[in-house]
């Protein structure tokens, strides 16, 4: 279950959601940096939020390597973790292979 954002204590800046996605992930950095700041845009979530979703899908990063044939992003990564831990468990309105890639994830972190 996705932590509260109530529950968050430190301040949510570009740079510690910076220091979170370095700390889980090792994606090249000027992808990384691009990504922070796209999440601190979008604001829709705070940095516990954040850190609970890419500590989870960390975990699993083999989940989308064996499923890319160009090699894995942080947009791909975090972007299915959103979804998979924030959105209602049901089809979006993507494609059929996305929508199968998405059960498959939230299966996988037992959702």
């Amino acid at each position: 279950m996705l932590p509260r954002k109530e529950d968050n204590i430190y301040p949510r800046t570009i740079e510690n959601i910076e220091i979170v996605l370095f700390h889980y992930f090792n994606f090249p950095i000027s992808e990384t940096k691009k990504y922070a700041s796209r999440i601190y845009d979008e604001n829709k979530l705070e940095l516990n939020q954040i850190e609970y979703i890419a500590k989870r899908i960390s975990e699993h990063l083999d989940f989308f390597r064996k499923r890319s044939k160009i090699g894995v992003t942080i947009n791909e990564v975090m972007g299915f973790g959103i979804a998979a831990l924030t959105e209602p468990n049901e089809d979006k309105k993507g494609s059929p292979a996305y929508n199968k890639k998405l059960k498959e994830l939230r299966k996988l972190l037992d959702i």
